[in-house]
C-alpha cells in the first residue's frame, strides 16, 4: 500500500473517530458496512476507462470495488465508443471487440466466431476483415462447405451494447462513492447512505460474489429495477455544471413543509452529465416520502442549490422548480 493510501486510510479513520467516537481497526467500508481485515485499494470514484472525467479517488475493499467494475464498469464503459467507432472497428479492434461483442448473422441466425492469429483445424473457417488499414482474422465455427451453403443466404454484421443496467448500477455507485468521498462518515453513517450503500448495492455483492458475470446480469434487472428512478440524464440546464466531484455542486430536494429529503448528486461522464437522486433520511416522515417518489407518477420537484465548501455548506435558499421525468425509461 502506497503512502497517500495510508494517508488516505489515516484520514478516514480519524473522521469515522471524530464522528462515532471511536477509530475503526482496518477500514469500515460504505457499502458492506464492515470493519474486517482484508484487502483494499485505490478506488477511482469514476471508473478510470472513461475519459475525460474526474479521476478524484477513494479508499475501497478490493473485493467490492472488482466486483462492481468487472460486472458493471467495464460494460458502461462501453459509452466512450459511442460517437466515434463503426462496425468495423468494432471487429479489427480487438479491444473494441471484447467490449462490445459484435455479432455475425447468417440467414437470421448468429453465427460463433472467434479471433485468433494461429491455425484452427478445418471444421472452422478463417475470414479476414479490413477496415481503415487495420484488419482481423477471425474464424468461423463452421466448415467450408457449410459456409459455402450459405451463401445465397443474408449476411449481416451487427453491432450493438445493451448497457441500462450497468448505467444506472455505475452512477448510483459513483454518486454514492462521491458524497462519501465529499463528507466522509458523517454522510457514509447517514440513514439514507446506509439504503444505497448497503441495501442496493451491499446486498447484491453479498448474494452474488463468486457467480459469473452473466449470472450477475440476469439478477441484476430484478434487483435494481425497483431503483430506476434514481437516474437521469441531462439533457440542458442552464447553470454550469462541471459534476459534483469536481465543484461540489448538488441540488438539495425540499418537500411543501421546507424539510430537506434528498440530493441530486451530478456525475459527468466525459461529455454528458447525468442527476442521481439520492436520500436524505433525516426523519422517518422523509423515508416514506422518498420511497413514495420512486413509484409515483409526480415529476416535479422543489430543489435549492447547494455546494460544499471544505467543511460546510452553503446553500441558495431560494427554491426552484425540476422535472424528474419518469416516463419511458425501462430496464431489460
Amino acid at each position: 500500500m502506497n503512502e497517500k493510501m495510508l494517508e488516505k486510510i489515516d484520514s478516514l479513520r480519524e473522521d469515522f473517530k471524530a464522528t462515532t467516537g471511536d477509530a475503526f481497526q482496518y477500514f469500515y467500508c460504505p457499502i458492506l458496512f464492515q470493519d474486517e481485515n482484508v484487502q483494499l485499494c485505490k478506488a477511482h470514484i469514476i471508473n478510470r476507462a472513461l475519459p475525460k472525467s474526474a479521476k478524484d479517488w477513494t479508499i475501497q475493499r478490493k473485493d467490492v470495488d472488482n466486483f462492481y467494475g468487472s460486472i458493471f464498469e467495464s460494460d458502461f464503459a462501453a459509452i466512450k465508443y459511442k460517437d466515434n467507432r463503426s462496425v468495423g472497428d468494432a471487429f479489427v479492434d480487438k479491444d473494441l471487440s471484447r467490449v462490445i461483442q459484435p455479432k455475425i448473422i447468417a440467414g437470421g441466425k448468429p453465427v460463433e466466431y472467434f479471433h485468433s492469429d494461429e491455425a484452427i483445424p478445418e471444421k472452422h473457417t478463417r475470414m479476414v476483415l479490413e477496415h481503415q488499414g487495420k484488419s482481423a482474422t477471425l474464424w468461423l465455427k463452421m466448415s467450408p462447405s457449410e459456409l459455402v451453403s450459405k451463401q445465397d443466404v443474408n449476411w449481416e454484421l451487427e453491432v450493438e451494447k445493451d448497457i441500462r443496467i450497468p448505467a444506472l448500477v455505475s452512477l448510483i455507485k459513483a454518486a454514492h462513492l462521491t458524497l462519501f468521498h465529499l463528507l466522509g462518515y458523517r454522510y457514509a453513517l447517514s440513514a439514507g447512505a446506509h439504503f444505497v450503500g448497503y441495501d442496493i448495492l451491499g446486498r447484491f455483492y453479498l448474494d452474488n460474489n463468486g457467480s459469473t458475470k452473466q449470472e450477475c446480469l440476469q439478477k441484476a434487472s430484478s434487483h435494481f429495477k425497483q431503483y430506476i428512478q434514481m437516474v437521469r440524464p441531462i439533457l440542458w440546464v442552464k447553470a454550469p455544471i462541471e459534476g459534483t466531484l469536481s465543484d461540489k455542486q448538488m441540488l438539495i430536494c425540499q418537500n411543501a413543509e421546507g424539510r430537506y429529503w434528498a440530493f441530486v448528486v451530478f456525475v459527468r461522464i466525459m461529455k454528458t452529465l447525468h442527476a442521481v437522486l439520492l436520500p436524505l433520511f433525516i426523519n422517518p416522515e422523509d423515508v416514506a416520502f422518498y420511497l413514495e417518489f420512486m413509484n409515483n407518477d409526480v415529476e416535479a420537484i422543489e430543489v435549492c442549490w447547494g455546494q460544499f465548501k471544505t467543511d460546510h455548506w452553503e446553500i441558495d435558499k431560494s427554491k426552484t422548480k425540476l422535472r424528474w421525468p419518469k416516463k419511458g425509461i425501462l430496464l431489460p
